[in-house]
């Protein structure tokens, strides 16, 4: 598959950051943590549709997405998505083209931010069920996970509040980790796929955890912490953008 070149992404993460920086009370706990190198699925909780570029906003390296197939409705939505760095997803079926997609983007070294619940949570309700697919890819290509948990961003709905996102924003970065090497079947996927959603429930309020707020198992056998993840550098096919966050919308 041909790489995406994301020509409008720099353009829109710079100013996105403007006024974020501006509107925003955004603070992120663990940052040092999004600095990972190699391939990479940073993957999130979603609650609005600036979700996207608000994550994008934070991390230090250029990342692609996953987005709705429905998004992908004339050639100048296409055309700009595409430059930023999304690719159509279906949400409601298995789709291989999209994950292959991802596969092959993991391969040639780039990050990838994707949503496991696979659509919003709406009115405060928590996490949705997580599906499969964001822990099979990471099996498959041994990426390394990174869960971003946040909260706050429910009143950004309307795409046009990217002119003024006025929201206090909460995020919190877990422990960079792996799915198991021996981890391939069905069943095994599923429980992976609960403890990937455990450890994003982790970074939440108990009152956003949702569907796993009594889920989170005492110890985690298919997932495995990464001690020293690989580090951030601009030599993974040249396609790793390091950037610089303003002080004031981040704490430790």
């Amino acid at each position: 598959m041909k790489p995406n070149r994301q020509w409008f992404f720099p353009v829109c993460n710079t100013a996105f950051r403007g006024t974020l920086g501006m509107f925003a009370d955004l603070q992120i706990e663990n940052r040092d943590r999004l600095t990972v190198g190699g391939p990479v699925i940073y993957y999130c909780n979603h609650l609005s549709n600036l979700d996207p570029p608000i994550v994008a906003s934070v991390l230090p390296r250029r990342v692609l997405f996953l987005a709705k197939r429905e998004l992908f409705n004339n050639p100048l939505n296409t055309f700009l998505l595409k430059g930023w760095g999304a690719y159509p997803v279906s949400r409601y079926s298995a789709d291989l083209r999209a994950l292959r997609w991802v596969r092959a983007m993991l391969d040639d070294g780039r990050a990838v931010v994707m949503f496991p619940e696979g659509t919003r949570s709406r009115n405060l309700q928590g996490l949705k069920v997580g599906q499969i697919g964001t822990s099979l890819v990471a099996a498959q290509t041994g990426a390394t996970l990174v869960p971003i948990s946040f909260y706050g961003t429910d009143n950004l709905q309307n795409i046009l509040k990217v002119l003024m996102p006025i929201a206090k924003i909460r995020m919190s970065i877990g422990e960079p980790f792996k799915i198991n090497g021996d981890v391939s079947s069905r069943p095994d996927l599923e429980r992976a796929t609960v403890e990937l959603m455990s450890r994003l429930a982790l970074g939440l309020p108990e009152d956003r955890r949702g569907v796993y707020a009594d889920q989170i198992p005492a110890s985690f056998e298919m997932t495995s912490t990464v001690a020293s993840p690989p580090p951030l550098n601009s030599n993974h096919a040249g396609n790793q953008t390091e950037y610089s966050v303003p002080s004031g919308s981040e704490s430790a």
